[in-house]
């Protein structure tokens, strides 16, 4: 893909990319986001967010949303559903039971 990363991590099934530098490189947010979701493809990219941070930016990508800047992130995130939070699915039918749902 030829992405100058300063920072990459992996996350259970997710790599994570720091591309603040490379966005005004490839012509903006928008135009890398598509070149990534284009060329990435072959290698399994399947989902992609922005957010202020790592975890938020996973989070949103395993609910869909790729944008985490467009409403204040505290929102977006509460309202995600517990199914998003791996660490939640041994206990995920309890805590339903129980009206957790967010």
């Amino acid at each position: 893909m030829g992405l100058a990363v300063h920072r990459v991590a992996t996350s259970e099934e997710a790599v994570l990319l720091e591309l603040e530098a490379s966005a005004r490189l490839f012509g903006g947010k928008r135009a890398l986001r598509d070149r990534i979701l284009q060329e990435g493809a072959d290698q399994g990219v399947s989902a992609l967010a922005w957010a202020t941070n790592s975890l938020a930016a996973h989070l949103l990508a395993r609910a869909g949303i790729e944008n985490g800047f467009k409403r204040p992130l505290e929102d977006l995130l509460d309202a995600l559903p517990m199914k998003v939070l791996t660490a939640v699915a041994p206990d995920e039918g309890i805590l339903s039971r129980l009206g957790c749902r967010t």
